[in-house]
């Protein structure tokens, strides 16, 4: 009997360590690919939070640019098949239109999965949301307005309908909806706004366009686990975004630690053969909070423009400036305290540092380990206390170029001693460098192919 591959009947968890934004769907792909290339293929693509309020982009090496908001992005790799998990949302008639878009871009999605447990985000939600916004004033979150943070409120309160209560009967489906609407209405009428009222043929016409891909997922993990089958999972924000962890209230409204994605995903941490934890060569954030190393001047201008620093959903400037080690150890150590990788520890933790290039031509790169006078090395739990923090910076030698190298020990010296202090100050191996948008623009460390059992 052949012996299975290492990854076999396993995941590949790619985690993204700050506010998102780090290219989980680029470095998702890139895995891939590379993988393909080896003759291992990987069968799913596990989305397992959020819905349409992040955006996942690439660029082909042909120059053509591909992203998506609802899917991951990993469906654009030859046989990848999409999977909605429970803990995603699902807006109907956004979902069918990305997946009409992707279809004509020559994406195959027949094998597309949504879990019947999906909360399903109504119209009225984005009322509730615009409300929440304004009675918060000056201290609204920023939100991408797509409602995601209404729709999983709603599932808390047992008001929100699934995907399951939307397939079935339509005397079943206008019960859940109303129910939903009562509770919507309440609330805008409470805020001195008008109700609503719904179509229910306009909310079910979407839906019965998703009706085929519905399913259970657990029943696919049981096949993988049977059939040996090698999964990803593409999360759609980052570790300090998550509302319990990160910089609240201006996060998302999911788990965004591993255990949190996974759990939402209905995914078993035995399940997880390799964490790619991704930091970015420096730091980015979209939306209201603090940031502590955010450079308003020049070097923060020129990373935005460099490093194509706009929302993918809203369009918005990222705020831009230095790696910041204290959050990214902060992140680790709420996530994986020992990544060291060794027998005793079967879950691998490799990192992947994207966009370095961006950094190219710099005369001085800054960094930030420490906060304060005495010096603090980690953020402070009170959110009020995190907004006053000062950070203070090291510089490190910058580097003419990068782009367009594949090799680790062809990079300037520079650029590999700044490799080096990233993974001294994260204590996590390197095992991927993208240094270029295209998806062949990496490196490959050893530690990645050890991670992935590639000898």
């Amino acid at each position: 009997m052949p012996t299975r591959h290492t990854l076999a009947g396993q995941f590949i968890d790619i985690h993204d360590l700050a506010w998102g934004d780090q290219g989980k769907g680029s470095v998702a792909l890139k895995i891939i690919m590379f993988l393909q290339k080896l003759g291992i293929q990987i069968r799913y693509a596990w989305k397992p939070n959020g819905a349409n309020n992040s955006y996942h982009g690439g660029r082909k090496d042909d120059g053509s640019s591909i992203g998506s908001q609802i899917l991951p992005l990993s469906v654009f790799a030859d046989g990848v098949n999409a999977v909605i998990s429970p803990g995603a949302l699902v807006p109907p008639a956004d979902t069918v239109a990305e997946m009409q878009r992707l279809s004509e871009q020559g994406v195959d999605l027949s094998g597309t999965k949504i879990d019947g447990r999906c909360p399903v985000v109504l119209p009225v939600y984005k009322d509730v949301e615009q409300a929440c916004e304004q009675l918060m004033g000056a201290s609204n979150v920023g939100t991408t307005m797509k409602a995601i943070g209404q729709t999983y409120a709603f599932r808390a309160f047992r008001f929100g309908p699934r995907m399951y209560d939307l397939v079935d009967t339509r005397e079943r489906a206008v019960q859940k909806v109303s129910l939903a609407y009562n509770l919507a209405n309440a609330i805008l009428s409470g805020c001195g706004l008008e109700e609503q009222s719904f179509d229910i043929d306009e909310i079910l016409e979407p839906i019965q366009e998703l009706e085929q891909y519905v399913t259970d997922t657990q029943d696919i993990l049981k096949a993988m686990r049977k059939d040996g089958e090698i999964g990803i999972i593409e999360p759609g924000q980052g570790g300090l975004l998550g509302n319990i962890f990160g910089t609240y209230p201006g996060v998302t409204s999911s788990l965004t630690t591993v255990a949190g994605m996974l759990g939402q995903a209905g995914i078993p941490m035995d399940m997880v053969a390799v964490i790619v934890p991704i930091i970015k060569a420096y730091f980015t954030r979209v939306g209201n909070g603090p940031f502590p190393t955010e450079d308003k001047g020049m070097v923060g201008e020129q990373i935005r423009q460099r490093g194509g620093e706009y929302g993918g959903t809203t369009g918005r400037p990222r705020r831009c400036g230095p790696i910041d080690f204290n959050l990214v150890n902060y992140q680790r150590e709420l996530n994986y305290p020992d990544p060291i990788n060794n027998n005793e520890n079967p879950t691998k933790v490799v990192s992947a540092i994207t966009k370095l290039d961006v950094l190219d031509g710099m005369e001085q790169i800054q960094y930030c380990d420490s906060y304060g006078n005495p010096a603090l090395h980690e953020p402070p739990a009170d959110i009020e206390t995190w907004s006053a923090i000062k950070a203070n910076f090291k510089t490190i030698p910058g580097w003419d170029q990068t782009s367009g190298i594949r090799k680790h020990d062809q990079l300037p010296l520079e650029a590999q001693n700044y490799l080096h202090l990233i993974r001294e100050k994260t204590k996590i191996p390197i095992g991927m460098i993208t240094n270029g948008a295209m998806l062949s623009q990496m490196i490959i460390m050893e530690e990645m192919l050890k991670a992935f059992g590639i000898h």
